[in-house]
């Protein structure tokens, strides 16, 4: 019986030691919320109206769904909400957009936001 407790006691103190040199792991991806990245953009570029929604009079805000990578460009763009013409627009233009890289722990991270892009026709 005093023989398992030491070997446990012994288990026990090695596991220890290799938790607490084990490094700590950060995250390859967390959700940023789009009014902070906003404010980490630092290129931006802005979409083209598209002809067949000009003509077509529709206008709106496309929501999308926005990976930004540890370097800070865009790896990829998903439509949450929006009109489709406007949509291909919104992503073309978002792709292409630049951000700070976002820090956890000092370490560049990939992040997950919402980005918004308004279309509003001039009035005539």
């Amino acid at each position: 019986m005093q023989r398992i407790f030491l070997v446990g006691i012994v288990i026990c103190a090695l596991v220890g030691r290799v938790l607490a040199q084990a490094p700590a792991q950060t995250p390859k991806r967390i959700r940023v919320g789009g009014k902070v990245m906003q404010e980490k953009l630092i290129h931006q570029v802005a979409p083209t109206y598209p002809r067949e929604a000009k003509r077509a009079g529709i206008q709106g805000t496309v929501r999308l769904d926005v990976v930004v990578g540890h370097d800070g460009r865009v790896l990829s763009t998903d439509l949450i909400s929006g009109n489709e013409t406007l949509a291909r627009a919104a992503m073309k233009a978002v792709s292409k957009w630049r951000y700070k890289p976002v820090l956890l722990n000092g370490v560049p991270v990939e992040v997950v936001t919402e980005v918004d892009v308004n279309f509003k026709l001039a009035a005539n």
